[in-house]
């Protein structure tokens, strides 16, 4: 026991004079590894911190890719237009983009008239849903509507200027190699592409902690890069 006490009698002495204070704990900020071992496998890509958001073309760059206007377009065509604009703007980056065709889907009962459209870009479909909220004259002259895409298409690119977006350090990212056009085929719907994210955490009673969570590369309903988290099976 002497040895106890006079570890006790030292420590009272040291709280005298402002010492003997209790050491960091396991999980404070001093203590974090600088290079753990993660669980799991990581992916090929490494992905730098952006601190733009992702989509670097301007409008103008997006009108000059885009076939000639008509000379005296019609509602229809001014709405593919933009199909056409939004088309590119998903995607990001210039390609070829043209017009496709549009067809009525007979609404329910207290629904807007809709029409489903396709865009071709780089030799992929993409559709979109136009619904049409309020038209004006007989002819469809002017009208207010609201666009959805119901599949899409990615470039590479995109996804990994998407990936560096907001990039914090202590949370890493990586993708898979990835093709230069990525077809999606639904909003929501993974692909077969896939990014990570390094999460970590700490319990004092264990220590640090660090592992890859995965997400699949996907569009969402506003046409932007989304990243689904894969449930654990």
């Amino acid at each position: 026991m002497r040895p106890a006490v006079g570890a006790f009698a030292a420590c009272a002495v040291a709280l005298l004079l402002g010492g003997c204070s209790e050491p960091p704990s396991v999980c404070a900020a001093e203590n974090r590894p600088a290079s753990p071992p993660v669980e799991g496998t990581r992916l090929p890509v490494e992905i730098a911190p952006r601190t733009e958001p992702p989509g670097d073309l301007t409008g103008e760059q997006i009108d000059a890719a885009l076939p000639p206007e008509e000379p005296r377009p019609s509602l229809m065509d001014k709405v593919m237009r933009g199909l056409m604009q939004d088309t590119v703007r998903m995607a990001g980056a210039i390609g070829d983009v043209r017009p496709g065709t549009c067809e009525t889907v007979v609404p329910d009962r207290g629904e807007e008239r809709a029409q489903r459209c396709t865009v071709t870009y780089e030799g992929l479909d993409v559709v979109w849903d136009v619904r049409f909220t309020r038209i004006d004259g007989g002819l469809w002259t002017t009208a207010e509507y609201q666009v959805k895409p119901v599949t899409g298409v990615l470039t590479a690119r995109k996804v990994y200027q998407s990936a560096g977006w907001n990039y914090d350090e202590l949370r890493a990212r990586r993708c898979d190699r990835m093709p230069e056009l990525i077809p999606v085929e639904g909003v929501g719907k993974p692909t077969r592409y896939q990014c990570q994210i390094r999460i970590h955490e700490c319990v004092d009673e264990k220590g640090w902690r660090f592992w890859w969570q995965n997400s699949s590369v996907s569009v969402d309903e506003n046409g932007n890069v989304d990243f689904v988290v894969r449930k654990p099976e």
